[in-house]
């Protein structure tokens, strides 16, 4: 297995690499990712302090009760501070269950707009009939009633039974009264949502969000043009990404015929409905939102703008994905330690001064888009793993290559764990390789892509065969579970 270990530095290593990061290339209309707050209570001054004029609704003149603050360090995907919404068992609506409140930008209003988050459902999580997540408006039209292209309308999102996805947007010509429900990567046909007009680029298959694990949603909204007062073109556009790629492209939408209309704020919402006891949740549940960013694209960035439809082989990246500014490496990673199915990213990252240590039994990974920094009193004991990688930003291409301080002292790869426990062969490889175990014992094997998402497991005993010939090339990692022991490795798929 590839094993890269860092022996004792005795003065500074660094790497280099000069490359564009992510998020320059956005205007963020809105960001919150909720790394400043405390854990515990949201509380009122939290609430009003995390968004821009936020619009009191039910449950918050009671206190917001059934929101919090929470961190699950060990979660392999997502080990920082998320916002959770609790749904206590039977609840219906956001006066009994989860919460709705709305956070406007009208001084900003937009044609066109990104809406990206991070989503967990709880493991178990039972979703019955559906519910609301959080979407993008104009105006104000009230549930269950009719847009008429001046009041108001709506990008809405829904989760459905079984997890599935579906845009539930209030448009002038829907078909019902209120909103049509598109099931993300269904195929429909033209007329379907008679007398609407919206139609479908073909499905790409039914997608649903996976309790316990942690998704990103992405939408494109995009609304159609008014050539003059009251009369409002059908060339709207809807696009919906689910862990980056592209699954429903709805178009020839009309949201609106007058220009006074436009995308004019965000509902941060949850909760179970429909208004029928049938769509409420039998037992106590909750879900996880992160990461929630409304961008655009700056000009000069080549990608489709206005009425154009993406082209349907399109990825799009998200804010997880994204580098921060800095990060840091600092005190001891005890044996058991293991950040390789997420690693630290940051554009710089720096060993502290102060000293770092990466015991025996410890995976450290660090990927840096600029340059990492091992200062003296950085130690890699024996037995641990370091790897330090330079890495293009997924937005922009290398500019120049990498360079190594060789007073850093790395040791050279090597074919198979450090007791010969385990080989994974052959590495890198085309999408079959093997895991091969000395045990008789039962074992369990996980592999993730490198954005933290479980992408196979199985139990095997002596040899595993392992087939990722439908996954795309690029780096993966593998979790070897033997008795008491865990091993971790990365493969590489050309």
């Amino acid at each position: 297995m590839r094993q890269i270990i860092c022996i004792i530095l005795f003065s500074v290593a660094t790497l280099n690499i000069f490359a564009q990061n992510c998020l320059d290339d956005l205007d963020i209309l809105l960001q919150q990712d909720f790394e400043d707050n405390a854990t515990g209570a949201y509380t009122t001054a939290t609430w009003q302090g995390d968004w821009i004029t936020p619009v009191c609704t039910t449950e918050y003149s009671q206190g917001r009760t059934r929101v919090s603050i929470v961190s699950d360090a060990n979660h392999i995907q997502n080990p920082s501070k998320t916002l959770q919404m609790s749904f206590p068992a039977n609840s219906l609506g956001p006066s009994e269950g989860g919460d709705n409140w709305e956070v406007t930008f009208k001084n900003n209003k937009k044609e066109e707009l990104y809406v990206s988050y991070d989503i967990m459902f709880m493991p178990g999580f039972q979703f019955q009939k559906g519910g609301k997540i959080p979407s993008v408006s104009g105006g104000y039209v009230k549930s269950n009633t009719k847009a008429d292209g001046y009041n108001g309308f709506t990008g809405g999102l829904m989760f459905k039974e079984d997890g599935k996805v579906v845009f539930y947007p209030y448009l002038v010509d829907s078909k019902n009264n209120g909103g049509d429900t598109y099931y993300w990567g269904r195929t429909y046909s033209d007329g379907q949502f008679s007398p609407s007009q919206v139609k479908f680029k073909d499905g790409h298959g039914e997608v649903a969000f996976i309790p316990g694990n942690w998704h990103n949603l992405t939408y494109r909204i995009v609304l159609n043009t008014v050539p003059s007062e009251g009369n409002g073109s059908f060339d709207g556009i809807l696009e919906g990404f689910l862990d980056g790629k592209l699954i429903i492209q709805a178009y020839n939408m009309q949201f609106r015929k007058t220009k006074s209309l436009a995308i004019d704020r965000i509902r941060i919402y949850s909760f179970f409905g429909g208004d029928t006891p049938d769509w409420a949740n039998p037992i106590a549940e909750w879900v996880r939102f992160d990461n929630f960013m409304l961008y655009t694209f700056k000009s000069g960035i080549n990608v489709p703008r206005g009425n154009t439809l993406s082209p349907t082989t399109r990825t799009i990246n998200y804010w997880r994905n994204f580098m921060q500014e800095s990060a840091s490496i600092c005190g001891a990673y005890n044996s058991g330690y293991n950040n390789s199915a997420n690693p630290l990213k940051a554009t710089t990252i720096t060993s502290c001064s102060s000293g770092a240590t990466i015991k025996s039994g410890a995976t450290l990974v660090a990927q840096a888009n600029n340059q990492i920094v091992l200062n003296p009193g950085f130690i890699a004991d024996a037995g641990s793993k370091f790897t330090a990688e330079i890495v293009a930003s997924n937005c922009s291409t290398i500019s120049k290559s990498a360079e190594e301080n060789k007073e850093g002292i790395f040791s050279e790869p090597v074919s198979e764990s450090a007791t010969g426990d385990i080989k994974i062969f052959p590495n890198p490889n085309s999408g079959q390789f093997a895991i091969e175990v000395t045990s008789d014992d039962d074992a369990e094997v996980f592999v993730f892509n490198n954005l933290g998402q479980q992408i196979s497991n199985s139990k095997f005993k002596n040899q595993a065969q392992i087939d990722l010939s439908n996954q795309p090339a690029g780096m993966y990692f593998v979790t070897v579970k033997l008795n008491d022991k865990t091993y971790n490795e990365k493969i590489i798929v050309r």
